[in-house]
């Protein structure tokens, strides 16, 4: 039973476990819904708390405290949450919905003047779904249909059979709605990220490719370089070869003998004079 109830209270997602997206994003889109969520009921919790405490809308004697308790507990939970995400994100969810069945509840319960109070349980199941994932939110919707149900066999909501009925079908087609529309952003998810998983192998294999052909052209270009080069050489001296007749030295031969001449002389101590040479 322990093990059933941390699973439906722990956020469920296929999509991380699976590392299709970044967490820490999803994670961090998850605190800026809350906290717009938070901020958002705060507001206006007290705003209409105030507005019945000064008879300008319908006042109850139960709902009136009650719903300024509910923005003060949201202002503290988002103050909680802004202060340290990491660490307050899932007591602030769980407090969060819980503070909005037990508000909604007493609504339902004692406006009975309101025809549309059963629309904010649409609106919270559905961030039940964003916040905490597809669990989450087939343990709220499930919540919200035994608190319905249990308040429309001990107590008056003035709703009909019919009305019962509707608001019954529409909510299970609504949540039926969210769980394929969840399942189907996760199915793109995987398509999406198989895409990317071939398209980075393809990139990679043509890295390779690319780095080995690279290689290859530098070690053909540097032969080519030293092939060039002797080429040139020898071409040059067969030019300066043939120029001259023969019996006659070239300059570059010409050039060649008298530094071997040099040489010999530096190294044998002989002091011939340019005539003998």
């Amino acid at each position: 039973m322990k093990q059933i109830l941390l699973k439906l209270l722990t956020p469920d997602d296929p999509i991380i476990a699976s590392d299709l997206v970044d967490s820490d994003k999803l994670h961090e889109f998850r605190v800026r819904l809350l906290l717009s969520i938070l901020l958002t009921a705060s507001i206006a919790g007290v705003l209409t708390g105030l507005l019945e405490y000064l008879d300008i809308l319908p006042a109850s004697t139960l709902y009136t405290p009650i719903v300024l308790l509910y923005g003060v507990l949201n202002f503290v939970s988002f103050l909680l949450l802004r202060s340290n995400p990491a660490k307050y994100y899932l007591p602030v969810m769980h407090l969060c919905i819980l503070l909005a069945l037990a508000t909604l509840g007493v609504m339902s319960a004692s406006l009975i003047y309101d025809e549309f109070r059963f629309i904010w349980f649409f609106l919270f199941s559905f961030a039940a779904y964003i916040l905490g994932g597809k669990r989450y939110g087939i343990a709220f919707g499930g919540l919200v249909l035994l608190l319905i149900y249990t308040e429309y066999a001990v107590i008056d909501l003035h709703f009909s059979p019919f009305a019962l009925f509707s608001f019954t079908f529409a909510f299970v087609v609504f949540n039926l709605f969210a769980i394929i529309f969840l399942g189907k952003i996760e199915q793109d998810a995987r398509i999406l990220q198989t895409c990317l998983a071939k398209e980075a192998k393809k990139h990679k294999s043509k890295e390779a490719l690319l780095q080995k052909i690279h290689a290859k052209d530098t070690m053909d270009l540097k032969q080519g370089f030293v092939w060039d080069r002797k080429l040139k050489q020898l071409t040059y001296n067969n030019e300066a070869n043939t120029a001259y007749p023969k019996g006659t030295k070239s300059p570059i031969t010409a050039h060649r003998t008298c530094q071997s001449v040099r040489h010999f002389r530096s190294d044998t101590g002989c002091t011939m004079g340019r005539s003998n040479l």
